[in-house]
């Protein structure tokens, strides 16, 4: 059962991310809806919300896949921007009911990198896709 994203409840997410427990972090997420995850991540410092980014799964999409080789980007690069970069933009899609992330870094050779990601069914990362933003 999905628990109400409280304090409280972020609290529990903190402290089993400073006593690295990955299981239980992920057993206690595992009833949670990817939107909520999304709120929890953007609820949580920088060096939390890595730590969750890392811990969860995350799915390349193949628009994503093709830009990362059009734009001449690595997966590093993406790992980057994502885990050091910003969330400059949450968007809704109201059709699905789910929230996307544009999220604003540098490439390793110092590019601006947008990101577009979202929470997938499985708690996954999914990357919707990635351009460079020059």
């Amino acid at each position: 059962m999905a628990s109400e994203i409280t304090k409280e409840f972020i609290g529990k997410i903190e402290v089993l991310i400073s006593k690295k427990d990955d299981q239980a972090l992920l057993n206690l997420l595992s009833e949670e809806h990817p939107a909520d995850i999304a709120e929890i991540i953007d609820d949580l410092d920088l060096k939390d919300a890595t730590y969750l980014f890392k811990l969860l799964d995350s799915e390349l999409s193949a628009e994503a896949l093709l830009e990362i080789d059009e734009d001449d980007l690595s997966i590093f690069d993406i790992e980057r921007v994502i885990l050091n970069g910003e969330i400059i933009e949450r968007q809704k899609d109201e059709e699905r009911s789910e929230w996307k992330y544009l999220v604003r870094g540098r490439s390793i050779d110092g590019h601006q990198v947008i990101v577009v990601v979202k929470l997938g069914p499985n708690d996954k990362m999914i990357i919707i896709t990635v351009f460079k933003d020059e």
